[in-house]
């Protein structure tokens, strides 16, 4: 891994008018907890509702030693306006021997619906395809989450393949969509 270049290592702020995309940071784990022991934030996810602020500080802990390790990377969405983290957005993990990353996000119930994580794909993909070579962006979707449907096609992927029982999560297999997107030819 030594020819890598420390992509994720080195996240960019990256200020996209209403968001700041920053690194996860010890001190935002308030900011994370309030949303991410919501129910119906994780009803889709693998994970579970955090139970505490401490299991919210465990996970800022593993996302920082993946950005030492180079291998994923989540950006904080910070609302600007209050300067409070509402969501996150990133890679999940990087094939940088197969050009390839998968992405995952998370948003706070009280900024659905604004097109703030549309505003955030759009920058974590410029960056996945300028700055990590990436040939192939993929986003594993439960097949009952519409609405995270919507904000991948919005974003230019496509439903590619349906994955029968494809995910462990909370003592259950779940089925799942693949989605993808390639690099667009003039990169």
């Amino acid at each position: 891994m030594d020819d890598v270049k420390p992509a994720l290592t080195n996240l960019p702020y990256i200020d996209t008018g209403r968001l700041l995309l920053r690194k996860l940071k010890h001190s935002d784990a308030p900011d994370i907890f309030s949303y991410a022991q919501l129910p119906n934030v994780v009803q889709y996810s693998i994970g579970h509702a955090h139970q505490s602020v401490e299991e919210s500080e465990r996970f800022i802990s593993n996302v920082l030693e993946c950005y030492e390790n180079n291998t994923a990377g989540l950006w904080a969405i910070e609302w600007k306006e209050t300067e409070r983290v509402v969501g996150t957005c990133g890679y999940e993990y990087w094939l940088y021997d197969q050009y390839r990353a998968e992405i995952g996000y998370s948003l706070s119930p009280e900024f659905w619906n604004k097109g703030i994580m549309s505003e955030a794909i759009k920058e974590v993909v410029k960056y996945g395809f300028e700055d990590m070579d990436l040939n192939r962006i993929e986003a594993i979707c439960h097949c009952d989450n519409v609405a995270s449907h919507r904000v991948l096609e919005k974003n230019g992927f496509i439903n590619e393949a349906f994955l029968k029982q494809h995910t462990h999560s909370r003592g259950n297999f779940f089925d799942v969509f693949l989605f993808s997107k390639l690099r667009p030819p003039e990169h």
